[in-house]
Formats: structure tokens, C-alpha cells, sequence
């Protein structure tokens, strides 16, 4: 009897030792598995947050124009990106490209500025006058295959003021400026939503009946170019410049054309 015992007391030893030898294994053990899951998970979440992101960062310029008689000095403040996160040789282009614009409109806005300032004071040729004219580059908007940025021109001198707007559509793939030709499924039917939207707005405005006789001509011909559209997230924006189908006293004439009616006519890749 004693020997029965004593076997029944080693087995039930034994089985004490297993169970308690497993509690603790996995104690020890679960917790170093779910460490491993979050530190994936971690890593997981990074590569989305970074994918695709494009950062755009701006520099500001001052530079002086001095008129021939010495009595005209305008002081012009431009604002041009300077840092685009893509492919360098695309970042160059695009950079490149929109600085050369606005010297161009540089140096229009101020040998047009030399020029009337005197005309509207011809009979003040002896007086110095100093002006001031903004240059402003931003993005409207930013994704895979499209970078959209917006030029506005500021500046009054006296009897003569610049407040425009141009649009500038580029490509992230090959740093090129996009024509209707690019983007659209069909550029004739393009064209047609263009300007049959932007003709029904203009004649619910104010300004309707100031209108040059030519004016939808000169729609048609403005809104086929490069400069008088740009997207942002909610639509197209369609643009006629002051003095284009008005007097400069109606200043600019802009319209959005929201994205549920353009972008069935966008080619994937360009949709909003």
C-alpha cells in the first residue's frame, strides 16, 4: 500500500511541475509576440503617412526699377517656389520655368508703369513718385500628376493699377506646362463646357451690360490657352483678365466650374 502511494505522490508531483512550468511559459512568451504585431503595425503606418507627400516652399525677391529720368523708382516683391520635393530634374523645370515668367511680367508691368505714369502727369515730368508692385506665386493644387499654381500682380501708382491673375498647370511627370490637348478626353467638348459655363455666369452678371461686342470671341479664344484655367480641390477656375471684354473699372471676370460637371471630360490621371 505504502509503494501505491508513494507512485500516486511522483505522478501527481510531476503533473503539479507541468502545469505550473506551462502558466509560466506563457506568461513570459505572450507578451514578447505582441510586441513583435505592434512594432509591425508601427512600421506599417509610417510608409502611408510618407507616400506621396509633396511639399512646396517659397523665396522672396525685391528688385528696383529706376526710370530713365532717374524720377520713377518702384520697388517689385516676387514670391516663386524655390523647392518642390520630386524628381530634381522635374523640380529645376518647373522652378525655372515660373521664374522666367515672372520676369517677363516684371518687365512689362514696369515699362508699361514708366510709360503711362508720365502721360497721366505730363505736366508734373519734374516729380519723383515711388511705387510698389506685389509678384505672388501659390499652389491651388497638388497631387500625383498635377501641380496648380495661381500668379496675382498687385500694384497701384496713381492713375495706373495692375491686379491680375494667372494660372499655371504643370505636369509632376515630365515638368511641362498642361494644354487642354493633355488633360481632356476630347478638346473640342472641353472647350464647349468651358466656355458655354462660363457665358451662362456672365450673363447673370452685374457687369453683363458692359460688355464689348466681341466678347464671346474673345472667351473662346482666352479660355483655349494655358493661363486662363486652373483646378483647385472643388472645381476648374475659368478666368478673363480686365480690359479683355470690359473696361478696366470691371476688373476680372472668374468663374468656378465645379468638378462633377468638368471632370467627366478629364482624362484619368487629371480629374479633380
Amino acid at each position: 500500500m505504502k509503494k501505491v502511494l508513494f507512485v500516486i505522490a511522483i505522478f501527481f508531483v510531476a503533473f503539479l511541475g507541468n502545469y505550473l512550468g506551462n502558466l509560466y511559459y506563457d506568461s513570459v512568451k505572450k507578451p514578447v509576440v505582441e510586441k513583435k504585431n505592434n512594432k509591425k503595425e508601427e512600421s506599417k503606418q509610417e510608409e502611408i503617412i510618407d507616400l506621396g507627400k509633396i511639399e512646396i516652399s517659397y523665396a522672396e525677391d525685391k528688385k528696383e526699377f529706376i526710370s530713365d529720368n532717374g524720377k520713377l523708382k518702384i520697388t517689385n516683391v516676387i514670391k516663386y517656389p524655390n523647392k518642390i520635393t520630386i524628381d530634381e530634374k522635374i523640380e529645376e523645370k518647373i522652378i525655372s520655368y515660373l521664374k522666367g515668367i515672372v520676369e517677363e511680367k516684371f518687365i512689362d508691368v514696369n515699362n508699361q508703369a514708366q510709360e503711362q505714369i508720365y502721360e497721366y502727369n505730363s505736366d508734373k515730368v519734374d516729380d519723383s513718385y515711388e511705387y510698389g508692385v506685389i509678384y505672388s506665386f501659390s499652389e491651388m493644387l497638388v497631387s500625383y500628376d498635377v501641380i496648380s499654381f495661381v500668379l496675382t500682380t498687385e500694384g497701384s501708382m496713381g492713375g495706373v493699377a495692375w491686379n491680375s491673375k494667372e494660372y499655371y498647370n504643370l505636369s509632376t511627370n515630365t515638368g511641362k506646362i498642361l494644354k487642354l490637348d493633355d488633360i481632356c478626353l476630347n478638346v473640342s467638348e472641353c472647350k464647349k463646357i468651358m466656355s458655354d459655363f462660363f457665358l451662362k455666369q456672365l450673363r447673370n452678371d452685374e457687369r453683363f451690360n458692359n460688355l464689348n461686342d466681341q466678347y464671346e470671341e474673345v472667351i473662346k479664344d482666352k479660355l483655349s490657352g494655358d493661363s486662363n484655367w486652373g483646378y483647385d480641390s472643388t472645381g476648374m477656375h475659368l478666368m478673363i483678365s480686365k480690359y479683355d471684354i470690359s473696361n478696366g473699372a470691371d476688373g476680372m471676370f472668374e468663374y468656378l466650374l465645379p468638378k462633377e460637371e468638368i471632370n467627366g471630360y478629364l482624362k484619368d490621371g487629371y480629374k479633380i
